[in-house]
């Protein structure tokens, strides 16, 4: 019976990253429009972004990465890093919020999954998906972030990747 549950695991553990993998382009997309909202400020911190990024990759709730994130933006009250041009809110809405890039495609995502495996419990399936995918925002937002912060083209090159994938939306 555990080989069985193991097999089981290994199918999901396939089936998730397959599906996931198919949706990458679409969190890079939405990493980079994030990123995008800092050009102007000078306060945000490579290591803050981090830090972000190390709280998703500690925890299972992704109530606890948009706490991290409300917690910042209440700090930044002074140095306003996080508040700048609505950046926190932005991470929070991607997150969270149904209309958020990850929210969309988890659902995508489960869907697919689903189809592929019915006996599965579609509200975990979806749980584990969206964790997965705020996961790889994060981290390609804090690559965006560095590249951005450290090239001498970098801001322009992001804001014209977000340009040029807006118009092809």
């Amino acid at each position: 019976m555990k080989e069985q549950d193991a097999m089981g695991q290994l199918r999901l553990d396939l089936a998730l990253s397959r599906a996931i993998d198919q949706r990458v382009d679409g969190v890079v997309r939405a990493a980079a429009s994030v990123v995008a909202l800092l050009r102007e400020d000078r306060l945000m911190r490579e290591n803050q972004v981090r830090n972000l990024l190390d709280v998703a990759a500690s925890t299972e709730s992704l109530l606890a990465v948009s706490n991290f994130v409300r917690y910042q933006m209440g700090r930044s009250a002074q140095d306003r890093a996080w508040l700048h041009n609505g950046f926190g809110e932005r991470i929070v809405k991607e997150i969270e919020d149904r209309t958020g890039t990850v929210q969309k495609l988890s659902a995508e995502v489960a869907q697919e999954v689903r189809a592929e495996i019915p006996a599965i419990d579609t509200t975990k399936l979806t749980a584990l998906a969206r964790l997965r995918l705020a996961r790889l925002f994060l981290g390609y937002l804090n690559r965006w972030f560095y590249y951005a912060s450290r090239t001498k083209e970098g801001w322009d090159d992001v804001e014209r990747f977000v340009r040029q994938e807006a118009a092809h939306v």
